[in-house]
């Protein structure tokens, strides 16, 4: 019986640094205090830990307090691409209409979005678009 083998030989491992993980599995970014201009920045480190090329995409799903709240995000890099062991720093910045700013500022903390992160190894990622 032969066997025709499904995944490349090698794997591409793509892990989020810098950010708190709970114990039942979602991770958790603190995007700080606002500052005097009403803007929440963060950072996520993303690194290849594996010894094949990865791609990684995210997608921002704004928690919406008000409905101008999906305008208000601005994630720096949505695609690209990892090479073995190479990391890559993501920019999220939030600057809420003063609508929603009011709201969240008198709030002690805030679930303001979520942030879908899928990545894998680049032989898989051209299996699945053909």
């Amino acid at each position: 019986m032969n066997f025709l083998p499904c995944f490349p030989h090698g794997f591409g491992k793509v892990e989020v640094l810098e950010a708190f993980k709970d114990v039942s599995e979602p991770m958790w970014l603190s995007m700080g205090r606002f500052g005097l201009e009403g803007t929440l920045n963060a950072k996520i480190k993303l690194q290849n830990f594996g010894d094949l090329r990865s791609y990684v995409k995210l997608k921002l799903v704004p928690k919406a307090v008000y409905p101008g709240t999906v305008s208000s995000w601005q994630v720096n890099q949505t695609e690209f691409l990892l090479h073995p062991g190479e990391t890559q720093w993501v920019s999220l910045q939030f600057h809420p209409k003063k609508e929603d700013f009011l709201q969240l500022h008198r709030a002690a903390v805030s679930h303001v979005g979520t942030l879908i992160l899928t990545h894998g190894d680049e032989p898989t990622r051209w299996r699945i678009r053909r």
